[in-house]
């Protein structure tokens, strides 16, 4: 039955929790848990927030789940609540950004395997500068603004298809591109600048 659990559908599963089936709802949460964390920490910057963030969130979907209905992706859904959660703690803390994500694509490869990214001089870096590079990302992307972060945060780090990103953010297609576009090149610029300067 278990093994059954997991090829269901999670809009699926949001409807047989619906209808009393709680097993669904514990079925969700392993499955999506890491995934609301780890974006609740790339908007907060605190892990601790980010779990509790996270509580947050299962618990409106569990307490949601009587009025749902299978509109659009249960992962879009999640995402949104996520997303305004997280947003709602940093405002609530009257903080900026401080510490997001790790950087843009190719620069997240070279932090997490010591590689060379796309755009990064082909030496071999050393752990003080990987942390002035990541320091770097941390401002470029604190620097971009709000929905241009977010749609970039959607794309490069939860891999959500831009179709996805404009359901979460409630912006047309187009408009996911333009952000998406608009941000890789601020990011591309700042970064750029401290190469530069190295």
């Amino acid at each position: 039955m278990e093994n059954e659990r997991k090829a269901i559908p999670d809009e699926e599963l949001m409807l047989r929790l619906k209808d009393g089936e709680l097993d669904c709802f514990r079925e969700l949460v392993m499955r999506h848990q890491r995934s609301v964390i780890n974006t609740a920490f790339r908007v907060t910057g605190d892990r601790q927030e980010a779990e509790d963030i996270a509580q947050e969130v299962f618990l409106r979907v569990y307490r949601a789940a009587p009025g749902y209905r299978a509109d659009s992706k249960f992962s879009t859904y999640l995402y949104r609540i996520t997303l305004n959660l997280s947003l709602n703690q940093v405002r609530k803390a009257k903080s900026v950004i401080s510490r997001f994500i790790s950087g843009e694509q190719g620069f997240k490869e070279e932090l997490d395997t010591g590689k060379a990214a796309v755009g990064v001089p082909d030496t071999p870096l050393t752990s003080m500068e990987r942390g002035e590079v990541k320091k770097a990302v941390r401002q470029a992307i604190r620097s971009l603004p709000k929905r241009q972060r977010l749609a970039i945060i959607l794309s490069q780090y939860e891999g959500l298809s831009y179709q996805e990103i404009s359901e979460v953010l409630d912006c047309s297609h187009k408009a996911v591109e333009r952000l998406i576009h608009r941000g890789k090149i601020q990011l591309k610029k700042e970064l750029t600048s401290f190469l530069q300067k190295k």
